[in-house]
């Protein structure tokens, strides 16, 4: 599994200067599960997304959009799973290593896709 080679916070700097909303925002919405100390969340098309600090619940991009982009993060295709799709990513948040296991439920009648996170512990960082 790859670990990033840049904290999150300069992750998300780094993605905001390429105007793309929905890189951002997917980002963003995975740091925010970890620091609201959610080790479980579902996310639904019905239901709202949470809205980042200055901006509008119409800035906010369609789950769709959303989904799509875990699924490429996670090294899925961006389809409709006839089955449950489950994939996960660690990140690099400050100084602690976050790991999340996503689910996807595309087909049932409510379909959805389910985060849980896991705190792994600190990164040490050695300065020579």
């Amino acid at each position: 599994m790859k670990k990033p080679n840049i904290t999150f916070e300069e992750m998300l700097e780094l993605v905001k200067d390429h105007e793309d909303p929905v890189r951002w925002y997917t980002y963003w919405l995975l740091a925010e599960t970890w620091r609201n100390n959610e080790h479980f969340r579902v996310f639904m098309p019905d239901s709202p997304l949470p809205v980042p600090d200055e901006w509008t619940a119409e800035d906010v991009p369609p789950y769709e959009r959303i989904r799509n982009r875990l699924k490429v993060i996670l090294g899925l295709d961006p389809v409709i799973y006839p089955e449950p799709k489950s994939g996960t990513v660690e990140l690099v948040i400050g100084f602690i290593e976050v790991h999340y296991n996503i689910t996807f439920i595309d087909t049932e009648p409510i379909p959805r896709f389910e985060v849980k996170t896991k705190e792994i512990g600190e990164v040490k960082i050695e300065c020579e």
